[in-house]
């Protein structure tokens, strides 16, 4: 191919116009019209790139909800980097274990920490305000929980405003200053703001967002590390901090050095966490998910990134899904109006509410399972039902951590749910049809079974019914819902008690609401591509219609008509005219021929 002159590389105004013919006064305007053009492209691309710093996604899984860090990357800590080369075990496994410690955090606001120290603080607060009874200060609770509750679903857009770890420091100073306030609280308006506080920002903040970490570190092996965490939180949360608070808590006013000394003493872990929680996960330093080899990181970060450059409408799912788990990409919009998320959610909210309730009120609720002791032993009573509240929790929290990981040996998700109803309503009639120690103990163990096997921050239900592209927010919308409905059953177990003086009504009440949706969901609840394969099988409304024209489907009544019809016909057919027999031609099936069999 033949190069071009180089003196046409140089070429003058005039000698443009020799060559191409343009007259001398179009060269300055071309040359001019050129410069601007340039500048404008040049200024675009500066804003391209300028948008593209700022919209940036720090997270290497897309469909978790919105970005997590709008302003652009943050730049990786050296001390992070320090860290995660000095840590002699993959990091994640430190993250587990840090949401494993945020439960234990966490415990002094759940019920199993509140109702520990309940009767106590009724006793003390009722010296300065002789109205307060155990309904009252169980709406408070209850109030807490309602007002709280939709904070679950703001963490994600508190982590795009501030570092991770900025939030959980602060969430865990706040939440240590809640405690020492709730040492300080006299009266119903304290006592609901403290509470309000201590949901706010523990099981609404703190929790959640480390909770989240566990995304950016696991990948194949994430249902069962979850699980594993959950039982860890369920021994050190359940368990361990409410026997320390049962041991330091006593008559009278011993409750509030109790809660000044859990103040103090949550600094230390979560001081512990603020230093060892890192920002971002295992391919923003260098590593591979689930501890893998950094090449194989860099695999799974090429391939998430060619599949989001192939889609970039669609919110990717969040790992490769096990042959149990939806390959349906399901958003939350898209769930929230299918049948099964809601058949799903109310039973995590039936099981949920009434577990929480049952341990809420355990303590007064044994005084209707007492062992008639004489009224001179009023002393060894209340000792006898100290210690078998103390044991009815233990019974609850060893059965949840022992049930927790059930998810990982059930291929059908959905009867999960299932035998948490089953179970669950076993527990109360259990409790109320036999009102011993033995039946106390029987219902602790199934009640704590129904409560692991439904493990709020698990995701293995959601993630079958409705994929992973979207779960996580799925899953913590399943929480607020639960948390605020098991405020309300902490209410009316209250109420039934003020009003019948027994819990045995609102029990049995709920034993049957139980089995009712136990039934329901082994008719109705499935994988939504079943229940859609299963629509689509289904009869249209003609053809049903038609059956029963034919043969009287629906009514027993018509069969019997048309059998008599039929003998009238035979036996007394000669007198009666043509016209007056009636017609037997279906009328669905009309002389007229189908459409696609007309010209057009």
């Amino acid at each position: 191919m033949a190069q071009p002159d180089a003196s046409h590389a140089e070429l003058t105004a005039a000698g443009i116009s020799e060559e191409f013919g343009v007259q001398a006064g179009e060269v300055d305007k071309l040359q001019m019209k050129w410069s601007n053009w340039s500048e404008d492209i040049e200024e675009n691309k500066r804003l391209v790139l300028e948008d593209v710093d700022e919209v940036v996604e720090v997270t290497p899984f897309s469909g978790i909800g919105a970005s997590l860090n709008p302003v652009g990357l943050r730049p990786r800590s050296r001390t992070a980097d320090c860290l995660i080369a000095s840590c002699p075990v993959f990091y994640g496994w430190i993250m587990a274990a840090l949401v494993a410690l945020g439960a234990l955090i966490i415990s002094p606001a759940q019920v199993y920490s509140v109702g520990v120290v309940l009767d106590n603080m009724l006793g003390d607060l009722k010296k300065e305000n002789k109205y307060l009874s155990r309904l009252g200060i169980s709406t408070l609770y209850a109030s807490a929980h309602l007002i709280a509750s939709p904070v679950i679903l703001l963490h994600t857009g508190a982590l795009a405003m501030v570092s991770r770890k900025t939030l959980v420091t602060l969430s865990g100073l706040l939440f240590c200053v809640s405690c020492l306030l709730l040492a300080m609280a006299r009266g119903p308006l304290s006592l609901l703001l403290i509470w309000t506080l201590q949901q706010l920002v523990g099981p609404g903040m703190l929790y959640p967002a480390l909770e989240l970490t566990l995304l950016y570190w696991w990948k194949a092996r994430r249902d069962r590390v979850s699980a594993v965490v959950q039982s860890v939180g369920a021994l050190l949360g359940m368990l361990l901090l409410p026997m320390v608070l049962s041991f330091t808590a006593c008559e009278g006013e011993c409750w509030r050095p109790a809660y000044t000394s859990l103040g103090v003493g949550l600094l230390v872990p979560v001081l512990l966490i603020a230093l060892l929680v890192v920002e971002g996960g295992a391919l923003d330093h260098d590593l591979g998910l689930d501890g893998a080899s950094s090449a194989a990181g860099s695999m799974h970060a090429a391939a998430d990134t060619a599949l989001t450059d192939t889609a970039p409408s669609e919110s990717m799912a969040l790992e490769t899904p096990s042959p149990p788990v939806a390959d349906e990409r399901w958003s939350l919009h898209e769930a929230l109006t299918h049948t099964s998320f809601w058949l799903a959610q109310v039973t995590f909210s039936t099981v949920h509410a009434i577990v929480n309730a049952f341990i809420f009120h355990r303590k007064d609720l044994l005084t209707d399972y007492d062992e008639h002791f004489p009224d001179d032993q009023a002393d060894a009573r209340r000792d006898h039902n100290e210690r078998l509240a103390t044991n009815l929790l233990v019974l609850v929290a060893l059965s949840c951590m022992v049930c927790t990981p059930a998810g990982l040996f059930v291929r059908r998700k959905e009867k999960l749910l299932i035998l948490a109803l089953l179970l669950v309503s076993g527990g109360i009639l259990t409790l109320v049809h036999h009102p011993t120690s033995n039946g106390l103990y029987i219902s602790s163990v199934l009640m704590g079974g129904a409560f692991g096997v439904t493990n709020g921050y698990s995701t293995a239900v959601w993630e079958y019914l409705f994929g992973r592209s979207d779960a996580e927010r799925i899953k913590h919308t399943s929480i607020a819902i639960t948390s605020a409905t098991s405020g309300s059953a902490i209410w009316a177990f209250a109420f039934s008690r003020q009003e019948t003086k027994r819990y045995r009504a609102s029990m049995n009440a709920m034993a049957a609401v139980a089995l009712m949706l136990a039934t329901v969901d082994m008719l109705a609840l499935a994988k939504p591509e079943l229940l859609e394969a299963i629509v689509r099988r289904a009869p249209t409304w003609e053809q049903l219609l038609a059956r029963r024209q034919r043969v009287g489907y629906f009514s027993v009544s018509g069969q019997l008509a048309s059998i008599g019809d039929a003998f009238g016909r035979c036996v007394c057919s000669a007198p009666w005219s043509r016209t007056a027999r009636r017609n037997q031609a279906n009328p669905i099936e009309t002389e007229i021929p189908p459409l696609e069999n007309r010209a057009l």
